[in-house]
């Protein structure tokens, strides 16, 4: 494995995010995250924070985006790899509060059990599966639940799983790595169509990597291809479109930006919700 084989340069520490996406993403498919795993993942983690410590956050030109992407890479390993806190007994499953003022925050911090016999205990409840959903893209990384196996407790999965996408801004919010994760999720389910794709933030969308670590996901590269087809003026028009990695302008989704590009309208201001 390409972790084991890892070892710190005292000369040249990790200072860039490319230099851990590859541990986040090997270590989101590993079966099981085992100790020597971890460890190892800690040596990269403080070699990074090394390497990172010499870096300033601002450039020129501003924020300096592989900072921050670093950074938000450092924080989501960092939490793969956190040892599990102590188990405090029989779960209390009155802990979470009413299904209406349970928020995403409580259910992403919640233990599996918990989160799992709060939804079998009100039945029905969308809100509460669709708020469950959402926690997936900050949940501490568990393996006793899935997303599939809670969006199927919803009474319409693809409906909620392409409302929640559409209205993903107000519902989620959050910073890029928020974006990422729910990207990576709905990517990675059975079915994705087009109309769920074109829903996606465009800029997470266009750098979601495909199965295999291949550099473009294929399902987002098709979406793209069908839309802009072989118009030259359309693809050029897409390339400077002002999707961006974080502030407003990271929310414009695909699909809206795709027909701009297409039919040469006036870009659309990223949606309020």
């Amino acid at each position: 494995m390409a972790l084991e084989l890892w070892e710190p340069d005292p000369e040249a520490p990790i200072r860039s995010a490319e230099d851990l996406r590859w541990v986040r993403d090997l270590l989101q498919h590993l079966p099981v995250v085992t100790a020597d795993v971890k460890e190892k993942a800690r040596l990269i983690c403080r070699d990074a924070k090394r390497g990172l410590a010499g870096r300033r956050e601002y450039d020129r030109y501003g924020l300096d985006s592989d900072v921050q992407q670093a950074r938000e890479l450092l924080d989501a390993i960092e939490r793969m790899i956190a040892e599990p806190l102590p188990d405090p007994g029989p779960v209390r499953t009155a802990s979470l509060g009413a299904p209406d003022q349970v928020t995403v925050r409580d259910l992403a911090g919640a233990r599996d059990a918990t989160l799992n016999d709060s939804l079998r205990r009100h039945p029905g409840d969308d809100a509460l599966v669709e708020k469950a959903l959402l926690s997936f893209a900050s949940r501490v990384y568990h393996r006793g639940v899935s997303f599939t196996d809670v969006l199927e407790r919803h009474s319409d999965p693809q409906r909620a799983v392409l409302d929640l996408t559409r209205s993903l801004r107000q519902r989620l919010g959050g910073g890029p790595n928020l974006r990422e994760a729910w990207a990576d999720t709905v990517l990675s389910l059975p079915a994705t169509g087009p109309e769920l794709i074109r829903a996606l933030p465009a800029w997470t969308a266009l750098k979601a990597r495909g199965p295999h670590g291949q550099a473009a996901h294929p399902a987002v590269t098709s979406v793209v291809r069908t839309a802009l087809g072989g118009h030259s003026e359309a693809w050029q028009r897409f390339a400077a479109s002002p999707a961006g990695y974080s502030g407003p302008t990271a929310w414009l989704r695909l699909g809206d930006l795709l027909d701009a590009a297409a039919n040469g309208t006036p870009w659309p201001k990223p949606p309020h919700r």
